[in-house]
């Protein structure tokens, strides 16, 4: 089965705002996120073996241009 990767982008346009939208998604929203969802996942499929990775993004680019 190839791996897959769950992505979620968030665009902060008020630059002001983006340093104190980055401290809550990493230290409250992730936290509460994986805390709820490993324990759905856990008493749905007890018996799946899985791992967590974190991605760091290297580079964009524009494929249409």
């Amino acid at each position: 089965m190839p791996s897959a990767y769950f992505v979620v982008r968030a665009i902060v346009t008020d630059a002001s705002k983006r340093a104190a939208f980055d401290r809550w998604y990493e230290t409250e929203h992730v936290p509460d996120a994986l805390n709820k969802l490993v324990a759905d996942f856990n008493r749905d499929w007890p018996e799946v073996k899985r791992s967590r990775e974190t991605l760091v993004l290297a580079q964009e680019f524009d494929a249409t241009s």
